[in-house]
């Protein structure tokens, strides 16, 4: 896979294309970007790579891009300012491109980029078990502030990777059309999206203004959500703090529905413009029917910690993005076309709102 080099300057970094092997399932169809590499490096930061004496040796973040097909020849079409979606990936190690969401939504005419967060291969930093018990062999490496706890460790360090997404937004709206051309992307329809992890992270970000028009949130702390109360506080407060309008959606048999359930009510009661979304459960059991097999924990009584509500949970965006995808056009296109701003005169107007 060959690709021309594309470098971009901006306040101090130097971003540019990467030589990289295609994905087995999409060959060709996404380019490998480094939109985070700072020079010079600090001291310290989550997205270090450090040295057996705990000193930052590197810092680089990696995404890949995809752009909508070129019009046919011979026929004028849009060649520049496209809307942007940025996908933010789930807990996995290996994040990959994610073919699926890249390519499905580049051909619906955006321009899709999959930033890999810090800790992820592909990308520097800690893990999520570096920053929360410290780096093997580095005395006081931790980064958490509770270092030990998982609950809370796991909210801080998904919000340290907001910046990961306000990264990739200010990477991608430097992109031009040729070395002076105009921006690929139009900085006016942002839209950000994500799964799992990268649902909340998408959460977390939306109570902040990155330029986003709406957000998506799939199935975000489903797999957080139950016995841990920082990852409900911190949603909840996300969703009261929301800057965009935020859909939330999950099949029915996800780990827990629980997140779709309670923030939509949340970003209601606060009157923050909002969707939500639960979609039929998934067959997960291979028998092609849906039974309570496809929502129990360890149906098959072999002691496995990965019950049906997890496979629901991690398939879900790829093997049913035909169902669940033109919802979130239609959702996204309307804000595109009718901004929609949090309206604060409607607190304390209707009954609960008190």
């Amino acid at each position: 896979m060959h690709h021309c080099t594309l470098a971009v300057v901006v306040a101090g970094l130097v971003f540019g294309a990467v030589s990289g092997h295609a994905h087995a399932d999409c060959p060709g169809s996404y380019t490998k970007y480094t939109y985070y590499k700072p020079s010079p490096l600090p001291t310290a930061d989550s997205r270090c790579d450090y040295d057996a004496s705990g000193h930052c040796t590197k810092i680089e973040e990696i995404g890949y891009l995809y752009k909508p097909p070129p019009p046919p020849p011979g026929q004028v079409g849009q060649i520049a300012g496209f809307p942007l979606l940025v996908f933010n990936h789930g807990s996995e190690s290996d994040p990959g491109p994610k073919c699926s969401e890249g390519q499905y939504f580049s051909q619906k005419g955006f321009v899709v980029f999959v930033p890999v967060r810090r800790g992820h291969v592909g990308s520097t930093g800690m893990t999520f078990a570096e920053y929360t018990s410290g780096l093997p062999g580095v005395p006081s490496s931790h980064e958490c502030s509770t270092p030990g706890q998982d609950g809370p460790c796991k909210m801080e360090y998904l919000h340290r990777q907001e910046t990961d997404v306000q990264n990739a937004i200010t990477f991608v709206k430097g992109l031009t059309v040729g070395l002076f051309g105009p921006k690929l992307v139009n900085a006016d329809r942002i839209a950000i999206m994500g799964h799992s992890f990268g649902g909340i992270v998408t959460t977390f970000s939306n109570a902040k203004d990155m330029g986003q028009k709406v957000a998506i949130s799939i199935a975000g702390a489903s797999q957080s959500w139950e016995g841990n109360s920082s990852a409900q506080t911190e949603m909840i407060q996300a969703v009261t703090d929301a800057v965009a309008p935020i859909y939330f959606l999950e099949p029915m048999n996800d780990h827990s529905i629980q997140p779709t359930n309670v923030l939509s009510q949340v970003a209601g009661m606060n009157c923050r413009l909002f969707q939500a979304a639960l979609f039929p459960a998934s067959e997960v059991t291979g028998d092609g029917l849906i039974t309570i097999d496809d929502y129990k924990g360890d149906w098959d009584n072999n002691g496995t910690t990965f019950d049906p509500r997890d496979k629901a949970h991690g398939s879900f965006t790829s093997s049913r993005i035909d169902e669940w995808s033109p919802t979130v056009l239609e959702f996204i296109n309307r804000y595109f076309n009718h901004p929609g701003k949090n309206d604060s005169l409607c607190i304390g107007t209707s009954v609960g709102n008190d």
